[in-house]
């Protein structure tokens, strides 16, 4: 903890350094350096760079922003240099941002080098098909880091290799994912990332603005997901100083970052006009197609269904859309309701704003495995004025690969015989109709 700790207050030093800098700013630079100075005297991080020369990058990085700045421990920093020196910092297998981050912590030691991130970055996994529908957390750092470590923070631009349509989409997804379940660490990475693609902001990232800020004028602090109020409560002194740092100060650092990088002129941006971003069919409607017509063969039902055609024409009013995908989230999250304020303070069109809580609703409900509640957010984003977002897309695709090899949809029907209930004809007759009409919307896209 401690040194990840040093790490992350490393790296706030290092890109509040970039803001033009006011007697105040500089001052409280300064304080932060010294308190990171002092801090880093002891001799255990030597030994464990002498020990272990691959913990150079994360270990190290303390002593290379000190002595951007004249200051830190000369021996310590003879160590950093002799370690990269002898490429005895890639003595370890990284998973891809690990390796980029290595390749960026070496850049700030050695001026001269230029790190390779055309080459690093493809194995990222914002290069893959990625959706948070099943997304882990520790996946939604990856996205988010391999776009800092690439940029520098935002001082360069993303590698040639990023499809930045595509990545756009797939960061809009993340952040409708963790917009209404009050992940405030992850959320603002995800506001960093979409910045660090030189973009306009989405109505997604607009919408995550302003649950940040709504949360930080509320509570004054930004609460991490670990952070437990009644566990807070029942603490007292040093000890409930000691977990609200803990439980709070990545939030807050995170949240720094972001501040540093909006002040850049590369940021200069975000407000321009937004277009939506490319969404990928990939057979999407072939794949849907076919999961209906087996459906329905399971069903027992006519293959061509009018109620899908019907379905896939149809529009409905954005703001009944609105409510009903508000009240899927209020149902399936009822212990988040911080998007809620946002939403009844913010101007955006209700299209708009039903598209996002819409795509949240698509991907809590998947995630839950609560088929009907998916059936129901897919049927609502369908009737949308809109083009199919990718999670629309992503959502549909999630359900029919929930079919079994005889046609019949939902993991709860593994036992064969449950398939030979009704439910299970009906559950799949709703869920091919539903995908019948994806098919017919996507093909019309």
């Amino acid at each position: 903890m401690r040194d990840k700790v040093l790490a992350e207050t490393a790296i706030l030093v290092l890109l509040a350094s970039r803001v033009e800098q006011t007697g105040r700013i500089a001052g409280l630079i300064e304080q932060l350096v010294d308190v990171l100075e002092g801090c880093s005297t002891d001799n255990r991080t030597k030994e464990l760079l002498l020990r272990c020369p691959h913990m150079a990058a994360p270990l190290g990085l303390t002593q290379i922003v000190l002595a951007q700045r004249g200051r830190g421990d000369a021996e310590t920093q003879t160590i950093l240099r002799n370690i990269f020196r002898d490429g005895l910092a890639d003595t370890l297998e990284r998973i891809p941002y690990r390796a980029m981050e290595v390749e960026w912590v070496e850049s700030l030691l050695n001026l001269g080098f230029r790190p390779d991130f055309e080459a690093a970055f493809p194995s990222n996994v914002l290069m893959k098909e990625v959706h948070p529908i099943s997304m882990s957390r520790s996946t939604g750092y990856g996205v988010t880091h391999g776009l800092m470590y690439a940029t520098d923070f935002g001082s360069r631009p993303p590698p040639c290799c990023v499809d930045v349509s595509l990545a756009r989409g797939r960061i809009d997804a993340a952040v409708a994912w963790v917009l209404v379940n009050d992940d405030l660490d992850l959320l603002i990475e995800f506001i960093i990332a979409t910045t660090l693609l030189r973009q306009p902001w989405s109505p997604y990232v607009w919408l995550a603005w302003d649950l940040y800020n709504g949360v930080v004028e509320e509570l004054g602090f930004l609460p991490s997901p670990s952070f437990d109020p009644a566990q807070f409560a029942a603490l007292q002194g040093d000890e409930a100083a000691a977990y609200a740092f803990r439980h709070v100060y990545h939030t807050v650092y995170v949240a720094g970052l972001l501040s540093a990088i909006l002040l850049a002129p590369e940021a200069a941006g975000v407000s321009g006009d937004w277009t939506a971003p490319r969404a990928s069919m990939n057979g999407a409607a072939a794949a849907c197609a076919d999961a209906a017509r087996r459906g329905r063969t399971f069903a027992r039902v006519p293959v061509e269904g009018q109620d899908a055609e019907a379905m896939a024409g149809r529009t409905i009013d954005p703001a009944t859309a609105l409510t009903r995908v508000s009240d899927l989230l209020d149902n399936m999250l009822q212990e988040h309701r911080q998007w809620r304020k946002v939403l009844q303070a913010h101007s955006f069109e209700p299209a708009l704003l039903a598209q996002v809580l819409g795509d949240a609703a698509i991907i809590h409900a998947a995630r839950r495995y609560d088929l009907p509640k998916l059936i129901i957010a897919i049927e609502t984003m369908l009737a949308m004025p809109l083009p199919p977002s990718p999670t629309l897309i992503e959502g549909a695709l999630f359900l029919a690969r929930q079919q079994l090899q005889d046609g019949c949809i939902g993991v709860q029907f593994l036992n064969p015989e449950l398939r030979e209930l009704a439910v299970a004809a009906q559950t799949t007759e709703v869920a091919s109709s539903c995908l019948e009409a994806c098919a017919r919307r996507f093909a019309m896209a």
